[in-house]
């Protein structure tokens, strides 16, 4: 992991270099994906801004299924309701042995972000239009990749580097992930540690990343994720986005780039977090939210 100091030193930390105004979008609090009372979870006048972003792809099965952006939000909801649910009934586990992992300053937070279907998608093969890497894996075979970049990937990377110490946290074995890191930070000054599978925690099936395994106070972690099964053990202190395939009209990481804003100023993200999402009691709304759509929509013959 490369260890990079802060723009503006430790004492004085920059904040996150976006101007709302050019960026074109009007800076609200995110809000729960179930504030309105049906599934139609499209901005409506008067109601809270869409902001709530995953199905978890194991990336280590690349998949070629492409997603239209309505299906694909329908999707994740349903997806992070049954990941939550199934979050609730995971045993609890003792902590791991914090890794050693240089911190920049101290005070200073961290933002933990996923990489398959958050920042990139790839699928195995080439194909037109995508960044075309080699894979070498252990037993000696090359496998081509076809890497999409999500619209303003680099640009959270860039503006998050001089903010938050960043770190990614991927499902996905080493050998892949860092092909694709190389890529996205060829210099190694935007992303200041990485970790991989080895350091997730396998618990019935599921690569969950238990945030204690980095040795941070967790008051001041954010992970984004686009599969909530991954911050099972820290629901507080995720920010479950929707996961990324292909549409190049997402602008799902520049939203984030002004939630980030927010929660550098906060002296509990979790805190944030609660009020932003109330992940612990999503599941509930869902299902209250699910019948009131099947009530509206049965029609007796």
């Amino acid at each position: 992991s490369g260890v990079k100091p802060c723009a503006k030193g430790c004492e004085q930390i920059s904040k996150v270099c976006i101007d709302e105004e050019s960026l074109g979008i009007e800076v609200k609090p995110l809000g729960s994906t179930l504030r309105a009372k049906s599934l139609n979870i499209d901005p409506k006048p008067n109601t809270a801004q869409d902001y709530v972003f995953k199905t978890h792809s194991h990336s280590q099965r690349f998949s070629k299924i492409q997603k239209l952006p309505k299906a694909n939000k329908m999707e994740h909801l349903y997806n992070t309701y049954l990941y939550l649910s199934y979050a609730q009934r995971l045993p609890t586990l003792p902590a791991p042995s914090p890794l050693d992992l240089p911190k920049r300053c101290n005070g200073e937070k961290t933002l933990v972000l996923d990489l398959d279907e958050t920042l990139v998608h790839c699928v195995s093969g080439t194909l037109s239009n995508a960044v075309h890497l080699t894979m070498d894996t252990p037993n000696s075979q090359r496998v081509p990749i076809s890497m999409f970049v999500r619209p303003y990937a680099q640009e959270l990377l860039k503006a998050a580097s001089l903010e938050f110490e960043v770190v990614v946290f991927t499902a996905s074995h080493q050998f892949y992930a860092d092909k694709v890191l190389d890529y996205l930070d060829p210099e190694g000054e935007l992303i200041h540690h990485r970790l991989y599978r080895h350091h997730c925690t396998s618990v019935e099936g599921f690569n969950v990343k238990d945030l204690r395994v980095l040795g941070r106070d967790l008051s001041k972690v954010v992970i984004v994720d686009n599969c909530a099964i991954s911050f099972a053990y820290q629901l507080e202190n995720g920010v479950p986005i929707l996961s990324w395939y292909s549409d190049i009209e997402d602008r799902e990481l520049q939203k984030l780039m002004i939630y980030l804003k927010m929660a550098q100023k906060a002296e509990d993200v979790r805190k944030l977090n609660r009020k932003t999402f109330n992940l612990r009691s999503f599941c509930s709304e869902y299902e209250k939210a699910s019948y009131s759509s099947d009530k509206e929509n049965y029609k007796p013959k």
